[in-house]
């Protein structure tokens, strides 16, 4: 139960709703415990809205790249003294950021590193520094008018020596990734562990989760995995059980991430780890110290059975691992992915079961053999400082073997009924095993192609090259006007027409769709997002070739993604239907989508949209106006109509002095039928109002929608 709970949580916490209604996908928040020793880190993550099903979500993950703009605040919280906020020691805090870039820059392989931007020093917040850290991120948040964007951070340090979550003290940080690099973090004051415990939040920043461990009470050295959850009713996964990486329990040292997190974040330059493929029969491998350098030297390899993906690395005491690679977890260390957290790693080491405390003093292999849940074995050879040999011999996935009365082609039958067509090398490394000649299969072709495909009793197959034919016996094939199962399709921004073949998608003609009768063409569909805004947009072609920026744009609820099976978005320079506008007295450009939201473009999002779409709309003198209850500063037209600044981008235009109402015209405090909450309709749309700011803002007429 331990594993489903903390599945269903982690799937909820991937949900927040906005002012609009829509359903959008964030990363958990996570908190860090402080030692000495440290006691126990508790993996707090926030819950979402009821009534979410577990696994509704997909994640998918992005090479991490970008210099990381950090906003360093350190706040009064309204129970502290300022000589109490003057003690938080400013040049550690920077330097605990100093320690994560150069950590993050060589993990990357140069790609990421963190740069102090801005520095507000002191901030006076209404926040108590006993509030939950949430409640603390978000009040300062809206104070300061900060807004996230990709490729920024908030770091906020307060005068306390614990940061308090969801009611527990004790912990030395806590935060959350809002982004592949961005995201927001409160620290209390600096202290031994802040320079871990920064690295390791950027970590959370940067969408990994933590590196734990699996425990046993049998003693089993794996298990395999269903549903987000390990199937042997005796293991579990252990939060934080991995203390060899810097995504473990907090310590002193700083070692290096394990491999399947580096692998997963898609660090380093993409030749550390040796991809072994699917390993049938024996086969020697050579590691070398993964907190060293050069290439291949992990490895990971995907079991022939269960098809996990097993990563393999040898911990020596050098580099960043020299302080904890040492006694018991000196040598062979064996991951793979939690299955409760696709984003947190799972060591198995040579113990399992509990243990007390939060480091383990065994959690590599110095000799011996593991055994993965399916069969497949990875036994240590030999390990010197310098180098590990390591033998896995892969279980065979095939319950039997067959081949065609007329191929020469050697099949392996799966236990589900699945089969493969064997090359001569994988026949053989599983040891020419015997196998059963059976009937040879179906061959069909359409009559106005010469293609032939070879296929089983539902159409599908594959493409017969004239070597595989002769192979065959060059038998006559079935011809068909269309094959069935099979159609046309056209693409976005392509007058050409393609034919999903039995063997998958081919170029096709106008000349062959007649010939097949002229049937329905199945027009393009697909699923766009901006990188500064969560709404994804269905784009559906109305008619063949079309331009997919002329195309139907829909911005969809979370019920309409779910309902058309959770497809992962690609992220876009231009949404049909976007319209960019600008005020004349202002350089700035902003972008507002189909769904509504609007943003303000860099250079390289404005030459992203496409030429033919790169025009603006003049919005007139832009003004700067402020509400005298709030410090939220909005950039507005002669409509009234604008856009929420935070402080970077009201710095950005010289600071000028707001326009400031009771109520700034236009605006006005709404409800809605049959909802007692209050909400201001701002000049950049609604946000959730108080009733304070409603009396303060005069108590004006409410409009009911």
């Amino acid at each position: 139960m331990r594993l489903f709970s903390s599945a269903v949580l982690r799937t909820l916490t991937l949900l927040v709703v906005l002012a609009s209604g829509t359903l959008v996908a964030v990363a958990p928040a996570h908190a860090e415990t402080t030692p000495p020793p440290p006691p126990g880190p508790v993996d707090f993550i926030r819950t979402g809205p009821s009534g979410v099903s577990p696994g509704s979500l997909t994640t998918e993950w992005l090479p991490r790249a970008g210099n990381v703009k950090v906003s360093l605040v350190t706040i009064q919280t309204a129970d502290k003294s300022t000589a109490e906020t003057d003690a938080i020691n400013l040049d550690a805090a920077k330097n605990s950021i100093s320690v994560a870039s150069n950590y993050w820059h060589g993990m990357s392989g140069g790609r990421l590193s963190l740069s102090i931007v801005d520095v507000v020093k002191g901030f006076k917040t209404s926040a108590r520094s006993d509030w939950n850290f949430d409640d603390i991120l978000e009040r300062v948040t809206k104070e300061l008018g900060w807004q996230e964007t990709t490729n920024t951070s908030l770091v906020i340090f307060m005068p306390r020596n614990d940061v308090v979550v969801y009611g527990q003290g004790g912990n030395l940080g806590a935060g959350w990734s809002g982004g592949a690099t961005s995201g927001r973090v409160l620290m209390p004051y600096p202290g031994t562990y802040t320079n871990t415990v920064m690295t390791h939040e950027f970590g959370h920043v940067f969408g990994l989760d933590h590196a734990n461990s699996i425990q046993c009470t049998d003693g089993s050295s794996d298990s395999n995995a269903a549903y987000g959850r390990l199937v042997n009713s005796n293991c579990w996964s252990r939060p934080y059980g991995n203390d060899t990486s810097i995504m473990g329990p907090t310590r002193a040292a700083l070692p290096t991430i394990d491999s399947y997190q580096y692998d997963l974040g898609s660090f380093g330059n993409g030749y550390e780890i040796r991809d072994a493929g699917t390993i049938l029969g024996a086969k020697s491998f050579k590691l070398t110290p993964w907190a060293g350098t050069g290439d291949n030297r992990a490895l990971k390899f995907t079991d022939p059975v269960s098809n996990e993906v097993y990563y393999v690395e040898l911990r020596m005491p050098v580099g960043y691992d020299a302080i904890t690679a040492v006694g018991g977890n000196q040598g062979v260390q064996i991951l793979k992915a939690d299955p409760s957290d696709p984003a947190a790693s799972m060591i198995l080491m040579p113990n399992t079961k509990p243990y007390d405390g939060w480091y383990h003093p065994n959690l590599a292999w110095q000799s011996g053999r593991f055994t993965t849940a399916a069969g497949t074995t990875i036994s240590i050879d030999s390990i010197t400082s310098s180098a590990a040999t390591i033998t896995i011999r892969g279980k065979s996935p095939y319950s039997s073997y067959f081949k065609h009365v007329d191929s020469p082609s050697i099949y392996g039958r799966r236990p589900d009924g699945t089969f493969k067509s064997l090359t001569w090398t994988e026949y053989s490394d599983l040891g020419f095993p015997a196998y059963t000649t059976l009937p040879a299969v179906s061959f069909v072709k359409n009559t106005w192609s010469d293609t032939i495909y070879a296929v089983d009793s539902t159409n599908k197959g594959r493409a017969l090259s004239y070597a595989d034919w002769t192979a065959y016996g060059q038998p006559a094939p079935v011809a068909y006007k269309l094959l069935a199962g099979t159609y046309f399709f056209s693409k976005f921004n392509d007058t050409g027409l393609y034919y999903f073949s039995p063997a998958g998608e081919t170029k096709s003609s106008q000349e062959q769709w007649s010939s097949a009768g002229s049937p329905a063409v199945t027009l393009p569909v697909r699923y766009v997002k901006y990188a500064w805004e969560p709404t994804i947009f269905k784009v559906e072609a109305t008619a063949a070739g079309q331009s997919e920026y002329d195309a139907r744009v829909s911005a969809l609820s979370f019920a309409s993604w779910s309902a058309a099976g959770f497809p992962a978005p690609q992220t876009t320079g231009y949404v049909g239907g976007s319209v960019a506008s600008k005020y004349s007295n202002l350089p700035t450009i902003f972008l507002k989508s189909p769904s509504g939201n609007s943003h303000e473009l860099t250079y390289p999002e404005w030459m992203a949209i496409p030429t033919a779409k790169r025009t603006f709309t003049d919005m007139g003198q832009g003004r700067f106006v402020k509400n005298s209850w709030s410090g939220a500063i909005y950039l507005v037209g002669s409509t009234n109509k604008g856009s929420h600044l935070n402080f970077a981008q009201w710095q950005g235009y010289g600071m000028p002095t707001p326009q400031t109402s009771t109520l700034i015209p236009g605006s006005s405090f709404v409800k809605f039928t049959g909802n007692t909450a209050l909400y201001y309709d701002s000049p950049a749309g609604l946000v959730t109002a108080t009733n304070a700011e409603y009396a303060a803002a005069g108590s004006p007429a409410i409009v009911t929608r």
